[in-house]
């Protein structure tokens, strides 16, 4: 009785918690709750990765976080109150790098792994209590060692980071790891991507790569809430964005720096609350985002946009970041009551009146602009010129 009443205290909060979520201007901040384990605490996703619901709010996991080098593992894996675990190689490729004191750890929730070198990547599999794993250079090589003999990664995993800047990632090992909620990877390209077919129950994916992929198995993920495709180094992650049209579950999309031209994808993702395109520098038409009245922030930083009227009914938008562009006619501003922070750099603005009467304005960036009268701006607002 006693445990059924806590899990529903705790689903209840869970559901408080998804409610009370306000968009951040720079990133979302979204939590959702992933299924519980049979004894433990759910876990939660928000900005800062994996956590656990504590007081209504999605936490770091309790416990002892510490940064240590791989001779002290298993004096540190020995003390039950550590959860959270980085490990760094110290750039030392020839030396020992005996990761077994992890093996049956159940108490590690979190394990950073940095290394540059071989290493045995297998006793994590045996780690029933891990919920967040990241890995750096040679560990994310090592990637396909979680997959030997038909393993599907350590059991219950919820999210993974991979770091290899100047290489491949292979998403083929991540096949069927079902439990996956959260991905985060930075890497030159990946391949593989047809595993993402598999895991269905992702929530929230973040990809830096600078050599465009197929993402089209994504459209599976139809519970995805954040994606993130960004293009680096000059390259891009992404041209075609067709997948997109399924997953209508998103409240934050971030397409930054690629090539799109064509946003007709988007247009029945009606719970946006955060579009960023900025870095789409062909892109000109804004006309497939008029039916997302739920925006909050949108950036548009160097594209080709120059009409802004598809906007007129976002009547809730907070931030709009559209420097950078050939703007000058930002009358449609007028219809937008909560807009919090503008940003009008190097673009051919030249008429602040729409402005006029926008009483939660506090922040507006015209330097660059063809600005000189500012008078129709209200009171208060800081203005960066």
């Amino acid at each position: 009785m006693y445990r059924t009443a806590s899990r529903l205290t705790l689903v209840l909060a869970a559901l408080m918690l998804t409610l009370i979520q306000s968009p951040s201007v720079t990133r979302a901040q979204t939590s959702e709750v992933t299924t519980p384990e049979e004894t433990g605490p759910f876990t939660c996703i928000s900005h800062f990765g994996v956590g656990e619901i504590r007081a209504l709010k999605c936490e770091r996991f309790s416990g002892r976080s510490v940064n240590i080098s791989i001779g002290q593992l298993s004096a540190t894996v020995a003390d039950k109150e550590v959860t959270d675990i980085r490990l760094v190689s110290d750039n030392s490729p020839d030396e020992p790098f005996d990761l077994s004191p992890l093996a049956g750890a159940d108490h590690i929730r979190s394990l950073n792994i940095y290394r540059e070198g071989d290493l045995d990547l297998t006793p994590l599999l045996s780690m029933a209590g891990l919920k967040s794993l990241s890995l750096s250079i040679d560990a994310a090589r090592a990637l396909p060692q979680l997959a030997q003999d038909g393993a599907q990664g350590p059991k219950g995993l919820v999210g993974l980071r991979l770091y290899i800047p100047r290489d491949t990632v292979d998403l083929t090992p991540l096949r069927d790891w079902d439990a996956l909620r959260l991905l985060n990877i930075k890497a030159t390209a990946v391949t593989g991507t047809k595993a993402l077919a598999t895991l269905t129950r992702l929530s929230n994916v973040t990809i830096e790569i600078k050599e465009p992929a197929d993402f089209t198995p994504l459209g599976s993920a139809t519970g995805l809430r954040q994606l993130s495709l960004r293009g680096v180094l000059g390259g891009q992650a992404v041209s075609d964005i067709g997948f997109l049209a399924n997953l209508t579950d998103l409240r934050s999309l971030a397409l930054y720096s690629n090539r799109i031209t064509d946003l007709a994808p988007l247009s029945n993702l009606t719970k946006l609350r955060t579009l960023i395109l900025s870095k789409n520098t062909a892109l000109e038409d804004l006309a497939p985002l008029e039916r997302l009245t739920d925006l909050r922030n949108l950036q548009l930083r160097q594209t080709r946009v120059t009409d802004i009227t598809p906007l007129h009914d976002m009547s809730a938008l907070r931030i709009l970041w559209i420097s950078g562009t050939p703007l000058s006619d930002i009358s449609v501003l007028a219809n937008m009551p909560e807009m919090f922070g503008l940003e009008l750099t190097r673009t051919n603005v030249s008429d602040l009146t729409p402005l006029e009467g926008l009483k939660n304005l506090q922040h507006l960036n015209v330097k660059g602009a063809q600005v000189s009268d500012f008078s129709a701006v209200p009171d208060g607002v800081k203005i960066r010129k």
